[in-house]
């Protein structure tokens, strides 16, 4: 038996993680969801499961960020006892999150909703039960929340369809769901999350605190919970197939995503149409004055970058009028310039080494 913090056999833990994770996609792949059931519940009260969210919840960002509670996990003794608080949830309660804003493109705001560290965990313990079943049931072109993809796959996947030159995907529907954390039903989740419904519930329930006031959340879940993206990822699942059956190409991250198609016509009367539908269903809506459609011609924004084709008569060929190329998108590039100039206005050594990381990892991408 392990008595303190020090003597947890981690790689034995994570061993026994992958194992019970693996045991709830076999069960999901059978359609057995009673199975299903008992893996998850197995998971959730698996020391080596409970041991690893507490050492997720105290190794990341935000582990010296408190919730409305004010704790903090900073000692062995508090992160040892966590775990054996996380073994018994039949009388769990979620605490209401406190909401923090955080700078948007545009000078808008983000909320950002901030859980307990105990709240953290129990979030964090169940999304290892989800996290196979939204992989298993993830659209292939999704990139967003998934382990071994990120925003540079995206982009060199938009890159290989538009550059080619027998590419026949020559407009582009730029979507925006508008509000997409605050404004998800919490009914088709509760219907269609297999996990369990009063756990969740709680989750979706809890409310958030701002300045002193606590606000009640009859939609949606917040931004910046641990078990938020596997919620996201799972509501927008099955998307790109429905518009693959109709010969579009849809490439998504997180909750923005861009539809590929062969006209104009059949991007707005055919996969608009179809996107409404589908986001209807599970209380959202487009965003009517930052969707669009676009050639390549024009080039489009997305995650950052810059998409088009530029002109060029000596690379014609095919579909293809000249060069596709990605580059960052003008507004990043303001930004990191911005950026850039008070580094260098505030000048120091350590502002120097500090610049130098950060440009760096802007050249890797």
């Amino acid at each position: 038996m392990t008595k303190n913090w020090n003597e947890i056999n981690w790689k034995q833990c994570f061993e026994t993680l992958e194992k019970l994770q693996y045991k709830i996609l076999m069960a999901y792949r059978k359609k057995d969801m009673k199975l299903v059931k008992i893996y998850q519940h197995e998971l959730t009260r698996s020391f080596a499961a409970r041991a690893i969210v507490v050492r997720k919840v105290v190794s990341n960002k935000g582990k010296n960020t408190p919730g409305i509670d004010g704790v903090i996990w900073d000692s062995k003794e508090r992160r040892f006892q966590a775990i054996g608080k996380l073994k018994d949830l039949s009388q769990y309660k979620a605490n209401p999150v406190r909401r923090v804003y955080i700078p948007k493109p545009g000078g808008q705001l983000r909320p950002l909703g901030i859980p307990t560290m105990f709240d953290r965990a129990v979030q964090t313990l169940y999304m290892f039960t989800i996290d196979p079943i939204a992989e298993e049931t993830a659209c292939p072109h999704s990139y967003g929340y998934r382990l071994h993809r990120s925003v540079k796959d995206c982009a060199v996947y938009l890159w290989m369809v538009s550059a080619s030159p027998t590419a026949n995907r020559r407009y582009v529907f730029e979507a925006d769901i508008k509000g997409f954390f605050p404004s998800v039903s919490h009914d088709w989740l509760l219907d269609n999350v297999p996990m369990d419904k009063l756990i969740l519930g709680e989750f979706l329930r809890a409310g958030f605190m701002e300045r002193s006031l606590l606000h009640e959340t009859p939609e949606g879940f917040p931004q910046g919970s641990p078990i938020s993206p596997p919620l996201a990822n799972l509501a927008l699942n099955g998307l790109e197939e429905v518009l693959r059956k109709r010969d579009f190409l849809t490439v998504r991250y997180a909750d923005d995503f861009v539809v590929l198609g062969k006209s104009r016509e059949k991007l707005n009367n055919i996969a608009r149409v179809l996107i409404e539908k589908f986001l209807a269903k599970r209380g959202l809506e487009l965003h009517p004055e930052k969707t669009g459609i676009c050639s390549i011609e024009d080039g489009y924004d997305f995650l950052g970058y810059r998409f088009r084709e530029y002109p060029d008569k000596w690379r014609m060929k095919g579909n293809k009028l000249g060069a596709f190329l990605v580059t960052p998108s003008p507004e990043k590039v303001k930004a990191f310039c911005k950026e850039l100039r008070i580094l260098i206005k505030n000048y120091n050594q350590k502002s120097l080494y500090e610049l130098t990381r950060k440009l760096n990892r802007k050249l890797r991408g």
